[in-house]
């Protein structure tokens, strides 16, 4: 009787084995008991920038000044004067600051001397005086014994005497003309040593020092109009070809959490920049492969400036294209 239950409890462990691999096969969907579960492929997000879709595109951008001004002295020299410093509120006309123009207005005035000197020279030449070259001693005892006898060939030299005079009128002008240009690069020489506000806004760059040195040309005040803001955005190069001129557009200030209205004013032709972004392989992980994104600028006017609006300040920028 012990071997009969015996034997009767391995039967059964063998059917339910069977019945349990039988499930299992069914379970796992394949055509045999050969079949093993496909494993899941590892999945990975690897893109930097984001493509849009739909009936709108995005992108982030930042608030820019519509005029920034880098502003140098014409006249190069050592400063005297700077009666601004970064972070300074200026009006149009403030004199900003100012180099040594000593040497500026001693050059200024000899040239001042000079035109007009060119100037009365001319007015001579014209009025008939001086229309020929002085003439020697020697040159003069040579005609008063010449006497009458030369009349014909008198009568010859006033003609050679009024070309004389029409080249002497042409010189004269030249010098005069001449004159008034040093005259007039004197003047731009004494007026470069100072640098005015052209527009009302923010000093938001200085360079230089009082006392020290600096060449003509080289920037020394950055000037951003704050008043007039608008938006640059770059957009991935599949985004691009959806956006013109004129269309309406939605600035969201991130940190100030406010939405404005606004409109494309420009698209850029050619791209203003380029990044690489990591592709994921087959196998899952990312691999050494990469991906070149180019991006376009895009220009955004407002229709009204949030308070507190900074220079700089993130905000995303949304484009119904739809």
């Amino acid at each position: 009787m012990k071997l009969k239950r015996k034997k009767a409890a391995v039967a059964g462990g063998v059917l339910s084995l069977v019945l349990t691999g039988a499930g299992l096969a069914a379970c796992s969907g394949g055509d045999g008991a050969g079949s093993a579960p496909a494993a899941a492929a590892p999945s990975a997000s690897a893109t930097a920038v984001q493509v849009s879709t739909g009936d709108s595109v995005s992108a982030s951008g930042t608030v820019q000044s519509a005029r920034v001004r880098e502003l140098a002295f014409a006249t190069g020299g050592v400063i005297t004067k700077l009666n601004v410093k970064a972070g300074d509120k200026v009006v149009k006309g403030d004199l900003l600051g100012a180099v040594d123009s000593t040497a500026a207005r001693e050059n200024l005035s000899a040239a001042y001397t000079a035109y007009v000197a060119a100037q009365d020279d001319y007015e001579d030449v014209k009025s008939g005086k001086d229309v020929t070259a002085p003439e020697d001693e020697d040159s003069k005892t040579s005609d008063a014994n010449s006497g009458q006898g030369q009349g014909t060939q008198g009568s010859g030299n006033g003609s050679q005497g009024r070309t004389e005079a029409a080249q002497t009128t042409a010189e004269a002008y030249a010098a005069l003309v001449e004159a008034k240009n040093t005259y007039t690069k004197a003047q731009r020489e004494v007026a470069g040593t100072k640098v005015y506000a052209p527009f009302a806004g923010t000093i938001t760059a200085l360079s230089g020092t009082v006392d020290a040195e600096v060449q003509s040309g080289t920037t020394v005040f950055t000037l951003t109009d704050g008043a007039h803001l608008r938006i640059s955005a770059e957009f991935s190069e599949a985004d691009t070809p959806r956006l013109k001129k004129g269309q309406k557009a939605t600035v969201v200030f991130d940190s100030l959490g406010e939405k404005v209205n606004g409109k494309i004013i420009s698209v850029s032709p050619t791209p203003v920049s380029s990044s690489d972004t990591a592709a994921a392989g087959p196998g899952g992980g990312f691999q050494a492969s990469s991906t070149s994104v180019v991006r376009y600028q895009v220009l955004v006017s407002l229709n009204r400036t949030p308070a507190k609006t900074r220079v700089g300040a993130p905000v995303t920028v949304e484009v119904k294209t739809g």
